[in-house]
């Protein structure tokens, strides 16, 4: 990534996007929303707070979380590892992600607490813990948590997702007339990096008004966003193939029913009953995606009825990745050799032609061999031989050194790579460190 950034990243182009959203600190988080929703839900009290209709309730130069006009009450709801929660959760010295020590912090917080209490505010707190504890013994509680439809903020984290893998029939014996087939992606990262827009710069942050965000979309043109969109989104019934993911704990689904998927969950003896009579409200939930995404799913007769916010950007480019993989791909397609189906003169030309009209490479008709020094191809990186001492390639970090995820000089082995020579591979960060016909071999770097 260190050729990519100095050689064919252009500048003002790749914005750095704050760790949870452009937004994060200006909005309530979604326990402590759950929370306060709960709270007017089983008292019948009307709670002023960020996703009412008249949002945070301001004291003074304070924005706070809850506050109950009829009482003239604040509850403040308070994050134990932004507030200092001591001695329960951490101790007086603990250094917080705030930088400041857990006594420092918790200090902080009741000068806060009392300068609002001056102003002729009843002012009371609750903590996270306190919350999440009552969680695992409250069904009740713990049921309206799951069940209540929020927005709040975006996180750019929470648009990706794993790689889908699914089978659709789990055993298929070949029949008369009819043949199985395995199908594969060929260079599927570099193709979407040449020729798919990616966002330029800084987008526009847009934030709907609670009472604002109830909508009826059911195609791509009833809204006219281009970037990141948070919505509710309710799924078709009876889709063979839904195209919209949801994570119930550490499962990544494509569901129909968000309700069905906590049943199944929590009852393994329900997963035979193929019957939802679960509501549009129940099926649904909320969804960050991309408008391409968004696009697909209401051309599949998904619905949208809620819509939170948006991170629209105005400017978008397929040339931040182009140059960079023109470069690197010729050097693949030569080393691969011909293809299975290329064998004479004319049949070579028509392959060049087809590459220099298609993606505007060059190949070299006297490079196009076989490269028996590259033995493996994975995602971002490659394998090969070479003798000892001597590296014909440059290697490095090329995805984590753009996120930055990974210090600079840490060497850390990762994982065996998933391959058929997966016993001889060792990989260090994101790229190839060494490969060793024997695994036992000490490794050298």
């Amino acid at each position: 990534m260190k050729t990519y950034r100095s050689k064919f990243l252009p500048e003002n182009t790749v914005a750095i996007v704050p760790e949870h959203g452009y937004q994060k600190r200006n909005y309530c988080s979604t326990i402590a929303l759950k929370y306060f929703t709960w709270l007017q839900h089983t008292t019948g009290k009307t709670i002023q707070h960020g996703n009412s209709k008249q949002g945070e309730f301001k004291v003074g130069k304070y924005s706070v979380d809850a506050y109950i006009p009829e009482e003239n009450r604040i509850i403040e709801f308070y994050g134990c590892a932004f507030h200092g929660h001591y001695p329960d959760c951490f101790k007086a010295d603990t250094l917080l992600p705030t930088k400041r020590t857990a006594e420092k912090e918790y200090e902080r917080t009741m000068i806060r607490e009392n300068e609002i209490r001056d102003m002729g505010y009843k002012i009371e707190h609750v903590w996270e813990c306190e919350v999440r504890k009552e969680l695992k013994v409250n069904d009740k509680m713990r049921e309206y948590f799951e069940n209540i439809i929020l927005g709040g903020s975006i996180n750019p984290r929470d648009a990706f997702f794993g790689g889908r893998c699914n089978p659709h029939k789990l055993l298929s014996k070949k029949e008369n007339g009819k043949v199985i087939k395995y199908l594969d992606f060929t260079s599927l990262y570099p193709s979407c990096n040449f020729e798919t827009e990616y966002p330029v710069g800084v987008p526009e942050v847009i934030q709907i008004e609670y009472d604002q965000q109830n909508v009826l979309w059911n195609k791509p043109s009833d809204y006219n966003i281009k970037g990141l969109i948070k919505v509710f989104i309710i799924p078709p019934r009876g889709l063979i193939i839904p195209v919209v993911p949801y994570k119930v704990g550490d499962f990544l689904l494509f569901p129909l029913c968000r309700s069905c998927c906590y049943i199944h969950e929590k009852d393994e003896s329900s997963r035979g009953i193929k019957t939802c009579n679960h509501t549009d409200d129940e099926r649904g939930f909320v969804s960050t995606l991309t408008h391409m995404e968004l696009n697909l799913a209401l051309t599949k007769g998904y619905v949208v009825t809620k819509y939170y916010g948006a991170y629209n950007y105005k400017e978008w480019s397929t040339d931040l990745f182009k140059p960079y993989v023109k470069k690197f791909l010729r050097l693949k397609v030569e080393a691969d050799g011909w293809p299975p189906n290329v064998h004479t003169e004319e049949e070579k030309d028509k392959f060049i032609r087809e590459y220099k009209e298609k993606f505007d490479i060059d190949i070299d008709k006297n490079n196009v061999k076989k490269n028996s020094a590259f033995r493996y191809i994975y995602t971002d990186s490659v394998i090969f031989e070479c003798r000892e001492g001597f590296c014909p390639l440059s290697v490095g970090n090329y995805l984590g050194e753009l996120t930055d995820e990974v210090g600079p000089d840490e060497e850390i082995i990762e994982e065996y790579l998933p391959s058929e020579l997966h016993d001889h591979i060792i990989t260090v960060r994101d790229y190839i460190r060494y490969f060793s016909e024997k695994p036992s071999e000490k490794l050298r770097y």
